[in-house]
This record gives C-alpha cells, structure tokens and sequence, in this order.
C-alpha cells in the first residue's frame, strides 16, 4: 500500500497524538476541563479558522499537492484540513496548560496604546502590501486581532507572562512542521500573493498567519477559562 497519499493524514493525527502523550507524562491537572473548554473554543474560534485557511487555499495563496492527499473531502474541503486545524489548536491549549503547569500567571501591565500601536502598524503594512494578497490579508488580520483583545480587560490573555513564553515556544514546533510541508512540498505557495521574503522555505506570512491563528483561538479559549 502506498503511504503518500495518506501523508497529510498521517501528519494531523500525529499532530493530535503528540499532545495526549504529552498530558500522560505531564499530568495537566483538570484534564477533562481543559477538554470541554477546549471544544468550547473549537465551536467558536476553530471553525472559523478552519474556513479562513480554507477561503485562502481556495483564492490560490497557497497550494497543496494533491498526491498527498487521499481525497477524502467533507464537502469541499479535505478531511486532512479538518484534522490538522483541530489539532494544531488542540496541541496549543495543551501546550499552554503545560506553560501554566510550569511558570506561575503573572499579569503583564499593558495599556491600550500598546495594542493601538500594533494595530495600526499592522494596517500600515496591510495597505502597503495590498498587492500581495496573502500578505496583506495577514496583516489586516493581525490588525483587528489587536482591536479586539484591546477591549478585554481582567480576561485578556496577552496581558500575562505565559502568553510570550506560549508564543515563543510554539514557533519550535511551527518550524518543524512548516518545513516539512515546505520542503516536501506538500505545500506551495503562489508567487504573487506573497511579497517574497522567506526563512529557509518558510515565507514570512506563515509567521504572521500562525501568530494570529495562535493568538485568537487562545484568546477565546482564556475567555472561556476564566468563566468556567
């Protein structure tokens, strides 16, 4: 049997395995709590990053080849899009709780002009890039990502220590994954919708898309925490 055309799902699974090994040997207190509010934050923040890398792969900013997948769709997206952005996710709140497991909260004291400025840096660069479509998108995202959080106060998860150390560590992985799907290639990007600047095969995009992606689904999931 030939395993290429189940490399993408091979991939996600091991994406979601990783992180329940992780748990065993770590032992997150609560673990079902970190579940439920896990799943809370998939109905909210994961579907809709689910759709927007769907929107994106659909436009032409990225590419995937179809050889490594099994052509398995839900509708029009592929079963692997499912799995691997219900895993990645997953894999950050696990993460994050280990963060939490390790280093004691600490809130960070940030006003809102910090989050003002990023916005409109970020919009600054959305307007300047306008004619990379991936690019300018990301900083647009970027952008509101800061307004939004801006509004939180007591419940805003950028407003604490383990928030940079989650962002910092999670590029590790990030890399590891984004090169494997850069340098296979399983992923290829379309020239004209980035602006062209890469480390090693990892466009500089990927960075800005996995922050945000990573910052709003921990957003929402440190939303739902503090309520439960």
């Amino acid at each position: 049997m030939q395993l290429q055309p189940y490399t993408g799902l091979i991939l996600g699974l091991a994406i979601l395995v990783l992180p329940l090994l992780a748990n065993l040997y770590f032992k997150i207190p609560d673990f079902k709590r970190v579940l439920t509010n896990f799943l809370k934050t998939y109905s909210v923040a994961g579907l809709g990053i689910l759709f927007l890398n769907s929107f994106i792969l659909e436009r032409g900013d990225w590419s995937i080849a179809s050889r490594y997948l099994s052509k398995i769709n839900i509708g029009i997206i592929p079963v692997e899009f499912f799995l691997f952005f219900f895993a990645v996710p997953f894999a950050g709140v696990v993460l994050y709780e280990i963060i939490n497991l390790k280093y004691k909260e600490k809130r960070i004291a940030l006003d809102n002009s910090f989050f003002y400025l990023f916005a409109f840096t970020f919009f600054a660069l959305s307007i300047i890039t306008a004619n990379h479509s991936y690019t300018t998108n990301v900083f647009f995202l970027n952008g509101v990502l800061m307004l939004v959080v801006s509004y939180f106060k007591n419940a805003n998860v950028f407003l604490t220590k383990n928030f940079y150390i989650f962002t910092l560590l999670s590029l590790i992985p990030f890399i590891i994954i984004d090169a494997i799907l850069t340098m296979t290639p399983i992923l290829t990007y379309k020239s004209a919708s980035i602006i062209g600047f890469k480390i090693g095969s990892l466009a500089i995009e990927d960075f800005l898309l996995i922050f945000f992606l990573g910052s709003a689904f921990l957003t929402v999931y440190y939303l739902f925490k503090k309520r439960s």
